[in-house]
């Protein structure tokens, strides 16, 4: 887990020109800035996306399913850059900024935390062709495996898999868009 100082954005979606500090409440004109990248395939007649299982010890979702890699963006640092960092640190997969598809900036209000702010996503995806050698030597994942869309869909429903409650929107946006890609 990176303690840099964050990224902030304001409520247009623009950058704060002054760092954050990690782990403070943020204004209520401000959101926190996060990058992600999920990982998707096809397997056979199905599409899949690599979730992540979160680390026993995190304070937020502990041993729950997540995206494959996400993190805050640090000061000064772009997006794009956080997603591939974020990857590399979690999953050990080094993946090429240009092989990401931009799937848009979602604003979320994260209501877990007290008190409840807001977060600016910026999401990227990434297909993978054959397979994967992941390490989870930064200890915040403790494991990774494919799901299928439509169970993963099912799941943000019914509970059916231990999903990150944090992450329902995440997966209401992405999963759809992922599964309409060609």
């Amino acid at each position: 887990m990176h303690k840099e100082s964050w990224q902030n954005y304001h409520l247009n979606g623009q950058p704060v020109d002054a760092p954050a500090s990690y782990g403070q409440p943020i204004p209520s004109d401000q959101m926190h800035g996060c990058g992600e990248i999920w990982l998707w395939r096809d397997n056979g007649k199905s599409r899949q996306i690599l979730l992540q299982t979160r680390a026993k010890d995190k304070s937020l979702w502990p041993g729950y399913l997540d995206v494959s890699a996400a993190g805050h963006i640090d000061f000064g640092e772009q997006p794009i850059e956080t997603a591939v960092r974020e990857m590399k640190e979690e999953l050990s997969l080094i993946i090429d900024p240009g092989d990401l598809l931009f799937l848009g900036a979602l604003p979320l209000t994260n209501t877990w935390r007290k008190p409840a702010e807001l977060e600016l996503h910026f999401i990227y995806a990434y297909r993978v062709n054959g397979d994967l050698k992941m390490n989870f030597s930064d200890r915040e994942v403790m494991a990774a495996d494919w799901y299928d869309i439509d169970q993963i869909e099912r799941a943000v429903r019914d509970d059916s898999l231990k999903l990150a409650k944090a992450d329902s929107p995440l997966f209401d946006f992405v999963l759809p868009v992922i599964q309409s890609y060609s």
